[in-house]
């Protein structure tokens, strides 16, 4: 599901205005915009219900943003709301959770072999 804030169709898959018109339970969302909406963003995942966040989105303290950056970790810590990031590429656990956004091709994987 992707949100913006206008709706449409991408792809077949419906976008969403806003966390709360997603009619599925999320378990987590990725944030990938703005530094200055991250905050907004993650508190309407908190009121949405969502379980956790990754903040793909860069720009806090490394960019001179540090009261964004306290601004999430203080929604976060209220909620006892789990997140990565910010400024991260998220999670990859093989065929479960991909936040990387990179074709499968340039995922370098290992094969174990046993007898």
């Amino acid at each position: 599901m992707l949100l913006t804030p206008k709706e449409g169709k991408l792809h077949d898959d419906k976008i969403y205005p806003h966390v709360a018109d997603i009619p599925q339970k999320i378990d987590l969302a990725v944030i990938a915009t703005r530094t200055e909406l991250v905050p907004k963003v993650m508190a309407d995942c908190v009121k949405a219900g969502v379980r956790s966040d990754t903040v793909i989105s860069g720009g806090f303290t490394e960019g001179g943003r540090k009261d964004l950056q306290d601004r999430i970790i203080d929604i976060a810590r209220e909620a006892k709301f789990p997140f990565i990031g910010p400024n991260c590429l998220g999670a990859y656990v093989p065929f479960k959770v991909d936040t990387f956004f990179m074709p499968i091709e340039r995922m370098i994987k290992s094969i174990v072999f046993t007898d």
